[in-house]
């Protein structure tokens, strides 16, 4: 019997605990039963052009934000939509920019609680490509919203923000990612790229809760920090690295502020742009088609984070308009019932900023079809 042909006709955008939100033409459709039935149909707003739809959140009380990457847009009841204010970290208008990306997240976003507030935390990749980053830190952020979706405010800029230990700015292209750590709270960042030993750091930022405020710490640059996307457990935190010889490598808690101390678990020959990581710790790393020769269609996965297999897909797997330069990129942590979605760039030289994240596909799928059915169960 032949293998299955992996679904890539539709494009999700959201996938958290339970629900999970996918996009036809200018509707959202929202499940709340792990993505079995799609009930709610919610109309984006007329100012989001359905192909510059960058960000969706649903939060825990069910307002919907939507983001292209101009504006942001949020609604409590699916109907009626106001733009977010957007603010800077000091509380004054921000001044969103009319021709670059201000809201275009790397990574799907992950679960934030401050202050046992349910928050919306993510920072824009800001693709600008001929941005010298010597002399111009790119216009990149980490987002907060604590109110859902109301107000949008950057607690970090690069550029502007000022990091207590070494009392500098950060000069990078972009952010790739901004997490909280379950286990502390803190927020965690990467920066890129090149040279990486002046673009690509590591910050750790640490909530003020008598002031709202943020105290932010530069971990360190070079080669162990230009990863895609920080990852969580009780013992260690670790990072998909964004190089050649890519791969997964791994902190002990307590000691990620000394690369000296990093065990790299995965060498890719590329770069790695992503990582999904379930919750009986296996793992799946998505490579890139940046820095080295391998083609970008090539996915890892393990059990264990010990034992790795390599997965490359061919034709039959992959969506029309496909190349060696089609790369994974921007996923989802798996839900509550382990399904896990990753969406693919056709074109590895299409600039970022431009990318629609379309289509996506469910991993699970993959995995099922290359010997891995109970992957993120």
């Amino acid at each position: 019997m032949p293998n299955p042909t992996i679904d890539y006709s539709v494009s999700y955008f959201f996938a958290r605990g339970n629900t999970l939100v996918r996009s036809i033409s200018n509707k959202l459709e929202i499940s709340s039963d792990g993505g079995i039935t799609f009930p709610k149909e919610v109309t984006l707003p007329t100012q989001v052009i359905p192909d510059e739809l960058r960000l969706v959140h649903v939060f825990n009380n069910g307002d919907i934000l939507v983001a292209s990457h101009r504006q942001a847009f949020y609604t409590a009841n699916g109907i009626d939509w106001s733009e977010s204010a957007y603010k800077n970290a000091n509380g004054s208008n921000w001044a969103r920019s009319l021709h670059y990306d201000n809201f275009s997240p790397l990574n799907g976003q992950r679960p934030c609680v401050i202050n046992g507030v349910d928050c919306l935390l993510f920072s824009n990749y800001n693709n600008n490509e001929n941005q010298n980053v010597l002399t111009t830190p790119g216009k990149s952020y980490a987002w907060l919203s604590e109110d859902n979706g109301r107000t949008l405010k950057a607690i970090f800029s690069l550029g502007e923000t000022i990091c207590q230990n070494t009392g500098t700015t950060v000069t990078a292209r972009h952010i790739h990612s901004a997490t909280q750590d379950p286990f502390t709270g803190a927020i965690y960042m990467d920066t890129g790229d090149e040279d990486r030993n002046i673009n690509s750091h590591w910050i750790k930022g640490v909530h003020n809760a008598n002031n709202n405020t943020w105290t932010w710490t530069d971990l360190g640059t070079g080669h162990f920090r230009k990863t895609c996307g920080i990852h969580y457990d009780e013992n260690y935190i670790y990072g998909v690295l964004d190089t050649e010889n890519g791969g997964l490598i791994r902190y002990n808690r307590g000691q990620e502020n000394n690369t000296a101390n990093v065990t790299q678990l995965l060498t890719t020959i590329n770069d790695c742009i992503g990582g999904v990581f379930g919750k009986n710790g296996d793992c799946l790393i998505h490579q890139a088609v940046w820095n080295a020769s391998d083609p970008g269609n090539v996915l890892w996965y393990s059990p264990n984070k010990i034992d790795w297999t390599r997965i490359v897909l061919n034709g039959q797997d992959m969506p029309e308009g496909w190349d060696n330069t089609t790369t994974f990129i921007k996923s989802w942590q798996p839900m509550d019932n382990g399904k896990a979605f990753v969406d693919v760039q056709l074109r590895g030289t299409t600039g970022y900023h431009e990318y629609n994240f379309r289509p996506s596909v469910s991993l699970n799928a993959i995995l099922a079809k290359y010997g891995f059915p109970n992957a993120f169960k």
